[in-house]
């Protein structure tokens, strides 16, 4: 290379294996030129090589190896891996490799302690500060540890049954492993408590697969308490004994028996059963009770073809015991008898006893579980009533809600009750709740019976709340969606800046002038609503036409009549004076939002679409209506946003003064989804109220769940607007903080651009005045 040119070699991700010399050379017509270098590559070390193990004495080993090559980075230490296989349980494979030793340095000679008189294989990894190797061969030859001597004797003992008087012992199986060496035995030693004389000794050649021993002592009334130890012997030799263990001969079989036996109906499936138990002083080998039960059908025990057993040990010296039977057939008559059982046997029994399990418990569990916000430390839950689906289900007496953080940081759950005696609807209010906090929620219904099966757990968040979902229990919020379903039903879903909560029931409409007598009468009885804003022309309005609503609602046509100095608008009235309720219809897409978007069509598209608004304007059609819709949709949700803040701005403070002066409450604002027009009314009252940006956004965000929940329903309304399914559905937080931008870069603020808008300053601050005063 000449003239200065400089020329590099790169070698791109490179690997250990990589490392070596290399040769740049130059080459001319007359001769060439080379220079070689040295290239290291920096990484984990490879796998240590040549692993050899000796065996020392009582389980040690000696593990030898050749280090590896470091790959430019020195060893620290190793790891030792081994895998074991024991002789004396004659295995076939080898167990997995577990780690046994981190050593402290980078010797590779080491000796460790691992179990004797067992076979392992061994392997090494090395390390350094770039890693750890792959492991290394194992051991060329299997590695066995030497015999030892026994370390390990049985650490408790159990009365077993034979014949009255013979020395009857049980205990653990050992482990294999414990014999240490060839020809285990495992030796017993008992004698009486308090005998001078020698104890007796027998040993079993099978320890590993015997944990009994019975010892006939020819005396049947022998009662004496006996002492026990054991101890293990190999090749090399005896373990230390065990400790003494004190133990009885087998008793004679009980002759005493519990009395006042009780038998109640616990449930649809079970009994609860109490009795006063023996006196344990007059029975110091009893190792507990025995019930017999069967059909009460079927007669005494002796003709009983079927018969059931619960065993159960003492709990106490109180001799107050309670038993319950579980598994049992509703609306049935059992019979049982109490045994005593002690290492010799049963006692004959008491006398029959007799009860019926009650009515079944419910089988069905509740359904459409609802939780929506009733303030910031509280929800109201909703549920649909469980009703009896079988003839021996007992009547429903109420229900249990069951909920608790999702983090599981209370992990037992708090149980409320709600009786259906007491209440005539199906709800409940849960207060104490914590602000930002998740749940999870069940519902259970009960009854005599018992607890049927839980609802679907609900997942809610607990998310910080306005007045306009605290006012009047709930009741007045701001932003409503009505939505069509394929099926009969379809669900009322409100929100409040995104924040949804599903509340009543609705049929055939997306929208809150199309209702049913039964729908009609929740709107106006149970939320109670007076007035509405809708943001829809009074022709895309059909309430006039609604039999169920418009003798309780008059509809009112907001037109605006001066723009500025000031914002004047007037109210035309469109049905007669029904009701004493309001809808005030003021579109957001004005005659200046279409002008807008015609200007960003091409010239003759721009010109045809001019024609047929002239055409509808002289023939009364809708030509012009039809295909402007999808032009909306041809470019995107986001320049709706940006052309209604640059052109609609009189019509949005004029909803903000409807707000303000109507003196009829609740209210409800509302358009045909509930998403974008009615949001962006919703976020401006909130902003006016205290909320910062960042809680709008998220509670924005909030609504793409309800819309992909239900993009079946959705989904019909904007294919109607021919618009893009999947661009309307989403809620990303920039649009509605990209909404605020375009506000302010038009007059510095919110509050500057509302006064310029004709929502003076001091209209805000009335407005915001009545905000906190509803909370």
């Amino acid at each position: 290379m000449s003239n200065g040119d400089q020329g590099d070699l790169k070698l791109k991700r490179a690997q250990v294996w990589q490392s070596g010399n290399y040769q740049c050379c130059v080459y001319t017509q007359l001769s060439r030129s080379c220079i070689n270098y040295n290239v290291t590559v920096i990484g984990p070390p490879d796998p240590p090589t040549d692993v050899t193990c000796n065996p020392g004495s009582a389980g040690d080993m000696t593990l030898e190896w050749k280090a590896p090559f470091n790959n430019g980075q020195a060893i620290t230490n190793y790891v030792i891996e081994t895998s074991a296989l024991s002789r004396l349980e004659n295995q076939n494979e080898f167990g997995p490799f577990v780690r046994t030793l981190v050593t402290d340095s980078a010797q590779t000679i080491i000796q460790i302690k691992l179990t004797p008189y067992m076979k392992y294989l061994i392997r090494v990894k090395a390390i350094n500060d770039q890693g750890i190797s792959r492991p290394s061969m194992p051991a060329s030859m299997v590695c066995r540890t030497s015999e030892a001597l026994p370390t390990q004797t049985p650490t408790q003992i159990f009365n077993g049954t034979g014949n009255p008087g013979d020395l009857s012992i049980q205990w653990p199986i050992l482990p294999m492993t414990s014999a240490n060496g060839e020809n285990p035995f495992l030796y017993v030693y008992y004698r009486r408590v308090n005998d001078p004389g020698v104890e007796q000794e027998v040993n079993l050649s099978m320890p590993f697969s015997s944990n009994r021993l019975q010892i006939n002592l020819n005396n049947q009334r022998n009662r004496d308490p006996y002492t026990i130890r054991f101890r293990m012997k190999n090749d090399v030799g005896f373990s230390p004994y065990s400790s003494y263990f004190t133990t009885y001969p087998v008793p004679n079989p009980p002759t005493e028996e519990v009395t006042n036996v009780r038998v109640y109906g616990l449930s649809g499936s079970s009994l609860r059963v109490t009795f006063r138990g023996i006196d344990l002083n007059l029975e110091p080998t009893f190792q507990g009770y025995l019930i017999r039960y069967w059909l009460a059908t079927q007669g005494d025990f002796d003709t009983a073809n079927q018969l059931y057993e619960v065993s159960t040990g003492n709990k106490s010296r109180s001799r107050a015991e309670e038993v319950f039977i579980w598994d049992l057939k509703p609306i049935t008559s059992y019979r049982l008898k109490i045994y005593v059982r002690n290492a010799g046997g049963y006692s004959g029994g008491t006398n029959f006893a007799i009860g019926q399990t009650k009515a079944a418990e419910p089988t069905q569990a509740p359904t459409n579980v609802q939780v929506s916000s009733y303030s910031n430390t509280a929800v109201r839950v909703r549920w649909q009533r469980a009703l009896p689906t079988e003839e021996e289900e007992a009547r429903i007496e109420g229900y249990a809600i069951f909920y608790w953080r999702y983090d599981r940081s209370g992990r037992t759950a708090i149980k409320l009750t709600w009786d259906v005696d007491s209440n005539d609807r199906e709800e409940i209010i849960i207060r104490g709740l914590t602000t930002g906090d998740r749940y999870i929620l069940q519902v259970q219904a009960y009854s005599v019976g018992g607890y049927g099966p839980r609802s679907e757990p609900v997942l809610f968040l607990m998310r910080f709340t306005t007045f306009l979902q605290q006012y009047r229990d709930a009741a007045l919020y701001l932003k409503i969606s009505w939505m069509t379903t394929l099926e009969t039903d379809s669900i009322l879903v409100f929100e409040l800046n995104r924040t949804c909560c599903q509340r009543l029931v609705i049929s055939e409409s997306s929208a809150i002038d199309k209702v049913d007598a039964r729908d009609a009468a929740l709107l106006l009885n149970d939320l109670n609503i007076q007035s509405v804003v809708d943001l829809r022309t009074e022709k895309e309005s059909v309430l006039k036409s609604n039999e169920h609503l418009k003798s309780h609602f008059s509809l009112f046509a907001v037109s605006i009549n001066q723009k500025t100095p000031t914002l004047e608008f007037q109210l035309k009235t469109i049905t007669d004076d029904n009701g004493p309720r309001k809808v005030y219809c003021m579109s957001l897409f004005q005659r200046e939002v279409a002008f807008a978007y015609l200007r960003m069509l091409p010239f003759f598209r721009m010109v045809f679409m001019i024609s047929l608004a002239l055409i509808d304007k002289l023939f009364k059609t809708e030509f012009f209506k039809r295909r402007f819709t999808p032009i909306v949709g041809e470019f995107g949700i986001r320049v709706m946003y940006r052309n209604i803040t640059l052109h609609s701005r009189p019509e949005i403070c004029a909803v903000l003064k409807i707000i303000n002066k109507v003196s009829q409450w609740p209210l409800v604002v509302m358009c045909s989804v509930g998403k974008d027009r009615t949001g962006m009314i919703s976020a401006l009252v909130q902003y006016l109220q205290g909320c910062s940006k960042e809680k709008i956004q998220e509670e924005f965000c909030f609504s793409e769940i309800i819309l992909r929940k239900d993009s079946d329903i959705f989904g019909v309304v904007f294919k109607s607007y021919k618009f893009d399914e999947e661009e309307f559905i989403q809620s990303p937080g920039g649009l509605i903080l990209a909404f605020f931008e375009d506000i302010e870069n038009q007059s510095g603020s919110v509050e500057n651009w509302l006064n310029d808008g004709g929502f003076t300053f001091s209209e805000q601050e009335e407005l915001r005045g009545k905000l906190e005063n509803f909370s």
